[in-house]
């Protein structure tokens, strides 16, 4: 089995991406057999990529056990977007003075295609994540963009859990707008407002009794 040239960014990403897709499930066991079978690459960068993985919190390692992917608790999600809110919040208010502002406006201009052309929930979903990401690369903080990356990864099923909330995607494109609009408006205070409401609705949504119901079916 090879696994040379594939970085170790692009091993974490897979894995995580197979956690979204429902390959692996919160609180399933995972051996590093089947995970050399499944990435096609040797021993050593999976568990190099499972250590990597369990600092981030997304899999927990027991001795003699194995790995396990994490389950999220209704705690879980309290503590990291109570962190999420601040940092990203602040992030919005300092990249004003160091975005690209071409960017910006191409970013902006997606948006309003999205508007036009009626997009799917994927679409807009994948805007989203876009516009988060623009705003932390416009910070210039690495360790800023570290942090917030290693809150994303803690939560990283559930935040595809949340696009199944009725009309969360469509309230968070609406958010994501109002958050562009500010940045276009080179209004650092109102960008950081915006980003902190959206940050909180989601939020909120998300530990819903109702929606939490679903996502605890969704585990079984």
């Amino acid at each position: 089995m090879g696994g040379f040239g594939k970085s170790k960014e692009s091993l974490d990403h897979r894995i995580q991406e197979a956690i979204i897709a429902g390959v692996l499930e919160p609180g399933q066991s995972v051996t590093e057999a089947w995970l050399c079978d499944y990435l096609k690459v040797s021993r050593t960068p999976v568990r190099e990529a499972l250590i990597r993985l369990e600092s981030a919190g997304l899999v927990k390692i027991v001795k003699n056990k194995g790995a396990f992917i994490r389950e999220i608790t209704p705690l879980d999600i309290s503590e990291i977007f109570e962190l999420r809110i601040l940092l990203e919040s602040h992030a919005a208010r300092v990249c004003i003075d160091f975005m690209d502002q071409d960017e910006l406006h191409r970013l902006a201009q997606e948006f309003k295609q999205v508007v036009q052309d009626g997009k799917s929930d994927s679409e807009k979903t994948a805007m989203g994540y876009k516009l988060h990401q623009f705003i932390m690369e416009s910070t210039g903080n690495r360790r800023l963009k570290s942090l917030v990356g290693i809150l994303n990864t803690q939560i990283v099923w559930v935040r595809s859990f949340a696009t199944m909330v009725p009309g969360r995607v469509d309230r968070s494109f609406q958010e994501h707008l109002e958050l562009i609009q500010a940045l276009v408006d080179k209004d650092g205070e109102r960008a950081g407002k915006a980003m902190e409401a959206h940050l909180t609705r989601t939020r909120d949504e998300m530990l819903d009794p109702a929606h939490m119901r679903i996502y605890q079916r969704m585990l079984k």
